[in-house]
């Protein structure tokens, strides 16, 4: 866990999530147990940092609680490449994502705002690399960000930078990975605010009015395209950006510390996509989405 929760933190987890010590005590026991009696899921990661993130995204409603967990084993499933962080070589090269500039987070400009989470495909350098490392790099960034309780409670405000994107990053990814993508960062956890996308070209709007399809209406609503830097300026206060966005800040500063809390948040990563289910069981119900049929198991 992290330190005591700041009183604004705890405030804001009270007022949006209808979080208390109490309600969070009694929640965590009652998830537990629900993963004593699961029939499918034999080991998982169950530490109160952890599903407490459950519980926060789905504001302690326990049934979509259970039924979200169950679901995010469906695409560790499917999509397992995307969540194995297992080979050093791999961890290096996401690493190196994040290095260049590719992507990274603002997270210490306000208490309680939500953490920015910046992608700039320009940086990107798919000659080089495998497009799937966006996929697999973003999983992970986002991974690292949600073991921070800040994440967990405030979300986070999603910036997607297309300048000057590379044609090779569209033409070298399926329609079936991007929609893999889609569904897999639909079905983790999390709390996401706003999204806004830059400059997006017309054959990413093709992708996205695909995607599009499959986000939940309150997504959707959250959507905000910008044509440039200037319109951004309408939807947030740019000054806490980096300079290449307009704002004041320094990009490297903010390059630094998202490796940093990647670094830090490594093993916990790790520990997630280490369980125990029963495949023969599990597997079969990747095809019809069926999730959540246990979510209603008997609990003491």
């Amino acid at each position: 866990m992290d330190q005591q929760l700041s009183d604004l933190l705890q405030r804001k987890a009270e007022v949006e999530l209808r979080e208390t010590e109490l309600r969070r005590k009694q929640s965590l026991e009652q998830f537990r147990e629900w993963l004593k009696k699961h029939p499918y899921l034999k080991r998982t990661r169950q530490d109160d940092n952890y599903l407490s993130l459950y519980l926060r995204t789905k504001k302690y409603n326990l049934n979509e609680v259970f039924k979200s967990y169950e679901k995010q084993f469906l695409f560790r499933l499917k999509c397992a490449k995307w969540f194995d962080l297992s080979d050093d070589n791999v961890v290096a090269r996401l690493r190196s994502h994040i290095e260049c500039g590719s992507k990274y987070i603002i997270k210490d400009y306000s208490s309680t705002e939500p953490i920015i989470y910046i992608q700039r495909f320009e940086k990107f350098d798919a000659e080089k690399y495998p497009v799937t490392d966006i996929f697999q790099s973003d999983f992970s960034l986002f991974g690292a960000c949600l073991e921070l309780e800040k994440a967990q409670i405030c979300g986070f405000r999603l910036i997607t930078d297309f300048t000057n994107v590379p044609m090779s990053v569209f033409t070298s990814v399926t329609i079936s990975e991007v929609l893999d993508w889609a569904r897999a960062l639909i079905s983790c956890p999390g709390r996401y605010k706003q999204n806004i996308l830059i400059n997006i070209p017309s054959i990413a709007m093709t992708f996205y009015n695909i995607v599009s399809t499959m986000l939940p209406e309150k997504l959707r609503k959250r959507l905000v395209m910008v044509k440039n830097y200037e319109e951004l300026k309408n939807f947030m206060d740019v000054s806490i950006l980096p300079k290449e966005f307009g704002g004041n800040c320094d990009e490297n500063v903010y390059i630094e510390e998202t490796l940093r809390i990647f670094d830090e948040k490594l093993e916990m990563i790790r520990k997630s996509n280490d369980y125990e289910i029963d495949v023969s069981q599990f597997s079969g119900r990747l095809h019809n989405d069926d999730v959540g049929s246990f979510r209603k198991l008997e609990i003491d």
